[in-house]
């Protein structure tokens, strides 16, 4: 398995648990790149009907496996998500995803600024409204892939820190390991787990259909702790899927202000 963050470490455990020896080579350390740089959302409302949000439903009862596999020490928390909104032509385009993700089997409601601001301290007050779904989910995304990886070692993973992959080693088309700095490991198949630098694969002419966004954030002031739903905001529909694929969708209502616009 090469990398070990969640994706890596997950399928790790789930390969061991199968009876599969396994090894997980890492560049840096678990949880060095995305898998330890997110605020453990796990958003199911704004994933697409069909397979994305099949997936996320999947994810999130894994989760909860997880917490009895190695105890409640990742902070898993349902308190749900809010999306909220900032005009009233966003607030029209999110009274259609409300209907359509309810057609979607899921538990979500509009809510005006008050009600929402009862269930998150940190609303901004440019919110007119927004969209609480109860099936939205949270984990702290360290303490899981520390305690993953304990555990996989306990299961008899052997887990390679500081191990960079440089190639992958082939037979025709067969996978039977890799080449890193450290030496070859062969295997009878290879996990590829990196998330942004799966796009390196292109140079072994493997071409991974995906597209890396950075997303920061920034805290300007001390914010109270507590259990409190997600945050998802108007700036962040890139990610959306189950929104931006509404007919009703439109692009220019949700656009960044530009500087100085306000």
């Amino acid at each position: 398995v090469v990398g070990a963050g969640i994706a890596g470490l997950c399928s790790a455990w789930e390969l061991r648990k199968r009876g599969f020896g396994v090894v997980v080579v890492e560049q840096r350390f678990p949880a060095y790149g995305a898998s330890g740089r997110n605020p453990g959302a796990i958003w199911l409302q704004t994933r697409r009907s069909g397979t994305e949000l099949a997936l996320a439903r999947r994810g999130k009862t894994k989760y909860l496996e997880y917490v009895d596999i190695l105890g409640d020490v990742f902070d898993y928390r349902s308190e749900g998500g809010l999306f909220f909104f900032e005009t009233e032509d966003q607030g029209a385009v999110m009274d259609s995803y409300v209907q359509d993700r309810r057609a979607a089997g899921l538990e979500i409601e509009m809510l005006d600024h008050a009600a929402a601001a009862k269930r998150s301290t940190v609303l901004p007050q440019t919110a007119i409204g927004a969209v609480f779904c109860a099936d939205d989910a949270q984990v702290d995304s360290l303490n899981f892939i520390s305690a993953m990886e304990s555990a996989c070692i306990r299961a008899g993973v052997r887990v390679f820190r500081n191990t960079a992959v440089l190639t992958t080693l082939r037979e025709r088309d067969q996978a039977i390991g890799v080449r890193t700095v450290r030496g070859d490991v062969l295997a009878s198949g290879v996990v590829w787990a990196t998330g942004a630098w799966a796009k390196t694969l292109v140079s072994e002419g493997i071409r991974v259909p995906i597209e890396t966004v950075r997303i920061g954030q920034l805290m300007t002031q001390p914010v109270e702790t507590g259990t409190t739903p997600l945050l998802h905001g108007p700036q962040g529909v890139h990610g959306s899927g189950a929104l931006v694929d509404l007919p009703g969708f439109a692009p220019d209502a949700f656009a960044t202000p530009l500087s100085g616009e306000g």
